[in-house]
């Protein structure tokens, strides 16, 4: 029984807790993004603020789907990315801090029985690496995975581009 035990715990913690079965393999991660990941040099510190209860199936749903694929970039990205969550419907220092990052909160409705039920509901994250950061204010649960890869990319690349003249523009512009 113990050994039962053990090995359970070894495989929690070496394998995926998702494994996309389906044929097209259409749900797993792509290989793009095992690359962006696999080219963190440092850490990569990704913070949800995301509303903890959520009244809408729907949204809890989407929710859950987000924080799968987030635990999936992690086991890509191994020690070089951490995840803190916070909640700002239950801490007003991370609701003004969420607010101060420009995630405001959007309002979701569901219906509960016969009644309407109106919630304002925070699903946004700051990703922070080497200095810089971005924010996607409102997470799409449906194009996840493309908008953290793009946002980790653009924290990964060393420069942005930039325009320059070539020749001697100054005296020409003298005359």
């Amino acid at each position: 029984m113990a050994l039962l035990a053990v090995g359970n715990d070894l495989a929690r913690q070496h394998m995926p807790r998702r494994k996309d079965l389906s044929e097209d393999q259409l749900y797993a991660l792509s290989e793009a993004s095992a690359r962006i990941l696999g080219s963190l040099e440092d850490r990569l510190q990704v913070t949800t603020y995301f509303t903890g209860r959520m009244e809408s199936g729907q949204m809890a749903l989407a929710k859950a789907h987000v924080q799968g694929q987030l635990q999936e970039l992690q086991a890509l990205a191994g020690e070089h990315m951490e995840l803190v969550a916070l909640d700002p419907s239950t801490s007003s220092q991370a609701a003004t801090r969420a607010e101060q990052l420009g995630i405001q909160p959007i309002t979701q409705e569901s219906l509960q029985g016969t009644q309407l039920v109106r919630q304002a509901v925070f699903f946004g994250l700051q990703l922070q690496y080497r200095g810089r950061e971005q924010v996607l204010d409102v997470v799409d649960p449906r194009s996840f995975e493309v908008q953290f890869a793009s946002a980790v990319y653009s924290l990964v690349r060393d420069r942005r581009a930039r325009i320059g003249w070539l020749g001697d523009w100054e005296r020409k512009l003298a005359n």
